[in-house]
């Protein structure tokens, strides 16, 4: 027979929870705005496009770059 261990999870624990998530995605966006930036003023000082330097960007942090 299967038994599932049950945890209480409180009202507090959940709402930490969602905090946390809220504050991990800002902080994911602010750097992935920010190296879109730098690599996009990058590329424009070497005289190429900026979106070369925006899409740089993205390859580098990639989807596990974030994880």
């Amino acid at each position: 027979m299967f038994v599932m261990n049950s945890f209480k999870v409180s009202s507090n624990d959940v709402r930490l929870m969602e905090a946390q998530a809220v504050h991990q995605f800002f902080l994911h966006l602010m750097a992935i705005f920010l190296t879109a930036r730098l690599f996009g003023e990058l590329f424009a000082h070497l005289k190429s496009p900026p979106v070369v330097g925006d899409l740089l960007a993205g390859v580098l942090l990639g989807p596990s770059g974030l994880a």
